[in-house]
């Protein structure tokens, strides 16, 4: 669960985007509300060599029971380190609670059936037929694990 002025960002490692630069990837996670509520989806950054990339904000109408959303995120060419950030603040001045479960990251484009999870961390499974292998960790946010300080991120390598 989320609150209103809650922000989660993950990492993407730097060789995952490299070796995914110009190509396609589709976001697909479960969503919903304590209330009727628009949000905005999960964004993506990219660092490129030269400039900073940020996926366009995409308006997600969220209901009270769960529904499984996908978009569609294109790598810049010139892509190096990223993130995602889930920042799913109301659009229509309300507060309810808001609930995201299941991030998927996979390569290539899939449809809006709920794909097939093959472990309990959603790290692998098929969707559309197709096996895939899920970029992000923790889809669920199940598991806790450390959070390094945000200058940490600056003189780690990537």
């Amino acid at each position: 669960m989320l609150e209103y002025h809650d922000i989660v960002r993950q990492r993407i490692p730097e060789n995952l985007l490299i070796a995914r630069r110009d190509e396609t990837l589709t976001l697909g996670f479960w969503a919903w509300a304590s209330e009727p509520t628009q949000i905005i989806a999960p964004r993506f950054i990219f660092y490129g060599e030269k400039q900073r990339v940020v996926s366009p904000a995409i308006n997600v109408d969220l209901i009270t029971s769960p529904t499984f959303y996908t978009f569609e995120i294109e790598v810049p060419s010139d892509s190096g380190r990223g993130m995602i950030e889930i920042a799913p603040k109301a659009l229509d001045n309300v507060s309810p609670k808001i609930y995201l479960d299941g991030l998927l990251l996979v390569d290539g484009v899939h449809s809006q059936n709920m794909p097939q999870i093959s472990d309990e961390n959603a790290v692998i499974g098929f969707w559309d037929g197709k096996a895939f292998s899920n970029l992000l960790r923790n889809g669920s946010a199940e598991k806790t694990w450390l959070r390094p300080a945000v200058f940490l991120w600056e003189v780690l390598p990537s």
